[in-house]
């Protein structure tokens, strides 16, 4: 009989700096190390040019894992920020140049029950704390994640879309054969915001044209590229479904005009921006909760109630959310460009593990 794990966890591997290929080995082989080589499977390495950070950067060599153990989600991520550490890694901005970088995707744990002992039955955990989140919050933007995933775990799924990895990637693969850029759905929290965010677009050095002042269209390229709708505001108490049906309204009123002018998948990522306080304030990002919760990226019950209630919205319909919390527009802004390049960039395997 083989070895009973109880979990099994997707994780990330990516590395730009120094020898970046012999570092992203190292890690697999720590990993392999830790937990058995019987336990550990790879994907192929993946070639990926660097996007969102300083211009310049080296390529990126990329790669995910499986890691069947009996470790908790908790467990592994402190693993591997021992093996970043490590291996020379130091936490400093998102989307930076970095030696090493090792994320958990994704952490099922296995169930059998006396009436399915035959079969194994995986529940998906679902983590948001201000430190670690599960799924990774930017998993279903990134190409270079998505990818090689699916070399080993594409029929796995994604909790807060309920989308096996496979269909996920082939949505960012019909964008780089069609080679158009992604179609956003851009909510904001209150009309502050969307006037903040779009004084922070206009500064950046992007060639992008904003249609109205009062019901902005970004057209980047000849190309709507996202749409900007003001939502009503949850309160930290949470919402009720009444208040799920008016944000479906008044996203359904704003997007009407342009549904046919969308392709037939609708849009390719919905990103909500919400304002928040500081990020050196302790648990600054607990402050965007009660919309993590709507989105069903925590384990609140109520949490898909929002996504309900767009089976009527079409060009919502299976389009996978984004949480964007920020205190800095401008910030914010980068955010969204380098999520938008993260869907569309090149990635070219280019040897194994």
């Amino acid at each position: 009989m083989g070895q009973a794990w109880s979990s099994r966890t997707l994780v990330s591997l990516g590395a730009n700096l120094g020898s970046a290929r012999r570092t992203v080995l190292s890690a697999a082989e720590a990993m392999s190390d830790r937990f058995g080589r019987d336990a550990v499977s790879f994907s192929r390495l993946y070639n990926t040019a660097a996007v969102g950070g300083p211009i310049g950067q080296e390529d990126f060599h990329n790669a995910v894992a499986v890691i069947h153990s009996n470790e908790t989600a908790y467990g592994v991520w402190q693993f591997l920020h021992k093996t970043e550490q490590a291996l020379g890694r130091h936490r400093q901005k998102r989307w930076e140049a970095r030696r090493i970088d090792l994320d958990v995707l994704l952490h099922e744990t296995a169930l059998v029950t006396p009436s399915h002992y035959s079969k194994e039955i995986h529940s998906q955990e679902i983590v948001w704390t201000p430190t670690f989140k599960v799924p990774h919050p930017r998993m279903t933007m990134r190409t270079f994640v998505l990818s090689p995933a699916c070399d080993i775990a594409g029929d796995w799924v994604e909790p807060v879309t309920g989308q096996s990895l496979h269909k996920l990637s082939a949505r960012l693969d019909r964008l780089a054969s069609n080679k158009r850029l992604p179609t956003i759905l851009l909510t904001c929290d209150s009309n502050d915001t969307v006037q903040s965010l779009m004084n922070s677009l206009r500064r950046s050095e992007h060639d992008l044209y904003i249609e109205d002042e009062q019901q902005p269209r970004v057209i980047r390229q000849d190309q709507l590229w996202i749409l900007v709708c003001m939502v009503p505001r949850i309160q930290s108490s949470g919402a009720t479904s009444d208040h799920y049906h008016a944000v479906s309204q008044a996203i359904g009123v704003r997007i009407a005009p342009y549904q046919n002018s969308l392709s037939s998948a609708g849009f390719d990522q919905w990103m909500h921006v919400c304002r928040s306080p500081d990020p050196s304030i302790s648990h600054w990002e607990d402050f965007s909760r009660p919309w993590a919760d709507s989105f069903g990226m925590t384990n609140r019950q109520e949490g898909q109630l929002l996504l309900r209630t767009f089976g009527d919205l079409a060009p919502l319909r299976n389009t996978p959310p984004y949480l964007l919390a920020a205190d800095d527009f401008d910030w914010a802004a980068h955010e969204l460009f380098a999520a938008t390049e993260a869907m569309t960039c090149p990635i070219q395997p280019c040897g194994t593990i």
